[in-house]
């Protein structure tokens, strides 16, 4: 007979008794009252985290939204000012950077903090000096940290035009724009810096301008460094049918003692207001862009047309609110420069924000936007080709 081993055989003849039975029991469970217990102290810990980065949100957006308004009291102030992509009010802009000075800059304006954005003017190859205030709605880079993060994605919102002040001819000023020289790396691309650039003339500035044309920012002493530059807010009459209402842009409208725009002007806002309805039904119809004649049509016939033109107008519809009425034109011109001009785009109209931006009164900028939403009508319909 084989003889089995006898750590085999161990475990059989050992039984323990039913004290040591209790006393193993009881030890089991305070282990598991004290695992418990733990996780219960962590969870109330996060909890207790989550609801200080919470209020501290709510305390920052509270601080922004009053700093904003003091803004739009005072018709202006000095903030940093980045040449990006011409925006118009209430047009929402994803990024998505790596920069070093853009994150930066990103993480220390914060949530809910603004600064102005700017455009280039591609024909003279100088900066736009109408821009407008953007508010960073959403950012993932916590304000209280004090490294620089590698990425960070925000969502800047366009709140209202803004002129940058100084004369009216020759001016320069120290402002954010992407450049090869900014790029300290060894692989040379375009990086975000500070640095002198001129700017597009103008017209005289308005008195009230003049009047409050404050110091020029102190210089900074490397690309890096964001300066404050000054700025007035600008706002027509028959503008305030644009901003949302009950928010800090919420202004009276029309105000009491204001004039009504021309009859004249409000059948040419009547007419832009038709023809933008025409052309959102024609954008957002799937097959306007089978037409070979259609600019975007070969994008659409390669797949590279990505975006659903009917999911886009539809959000981009969402941002912008209701159509304002003819009798406010320029509410209904920078609405409408809005729509036609998508962020990101469509590709099926010419561009216009940065010269709305600039036009002097409402029917100039009615008549730029009439002019722009024919020809991609025209186009969209297979009539003309839209350059």
């Amino acid at each position: 007979m084989r003889t089995l081993p006898l750590l085999l055989i161990a475990p059989l003849l050992y039984r323990p008794s039913a004290a040591r039975c209790r006393l193993i029991a009881a030890n089991d469970d305070e282990v598991l009252r004290r695992r418990i217990a733990s996780q219960l102290r962590a969870e109330e810990e996060k909890l207790a985290q989550e609801k200080l980065v919470l209020q501290s949100r709510v305390a920052d957006l509270a601080a922004a939204d009053t700093r904003e308004q003091e803004i739009y009291e005072e018709s202006g102030g000095a903030l940093p000012v980045v040449c990006l992509d011409a925006m118009l009010p209430r047009q929402q802009l994803r990024v998505e950077t790596d920069d070093d000075t853009f994150c930066r800059l990103l993480r220390d304006v914060g949530l809910g903090g603004v600064f102005v954005v700017t455009s280039l003017h591609f024909g003279q190859k100088r900066l736009r000096r109408s821009g407008v205030l953007v508010r960073v709605s959403l950012v993932d880079a916590p304000r209280e940290s004090d490294s620089t993060p590698t990425s960070v994605s925000a969502l800047l919102v366009g709140r209202r035009r803004v002129r940058l002040r100084g004369p009216p001819t020759g001016l320069q000023l120290r402002v954010g724009r992407w450049r090869r020289e900014y790029d300290d790396s060894i692989v040379s691309e375009r990086a975000l810096g500070w640095g002198v650039e001129r700017f597009v003339d103008r017209g005289a500035p308005s008195a009230a301008a003049a009047a409050a044309m404050p110091a020029a920012a102190a210089e900074a002493s490397h690309h890096t460094e964001w300066s404050l530059t000054p700025f007035e807010v600008l706002a027509d009459a028959d503008e305030a049918p644009l901003y949302e209402p009950g928010g800090v842009c919420d202004a009276a409208w029309p105000a009491e003692g204001d004039s009504p725009p021309p009859a004249s002007l409000v059948e040419a806002a009547a007419r832009l207001s038709a023809d933008l309805e025409a052309w959102r039904r024609l954008a957002a119809e799937r097959s306007t862009y089978d037409d070979p004649a259609v600019t975007a049509g070969a994008r659409a016939r390669r797949g590279d047309l990505r975006l659903d033109p009917a999911l886009l107008l539809a959000r981009v519809c969402r941002d912008l609110g209701p159509k304002p009425p003819p009798e406010a034109p320029t509410a209904l011109a920078l609405w409408g420069g809005a729509l036609i001009n998508p962020l990101p785009s469509l590709g099926v109209s010419t561009e216009v924000r940065g010269a709305v931006l600039e036009a002097q009164g409402a029917a100039e900028r009615v008549a730029l936007v009439q002019r722009a939403v024919s020809r991609s009508i025209a186009n969209l319909e297979g009539r003309r080709p839209l350059f």
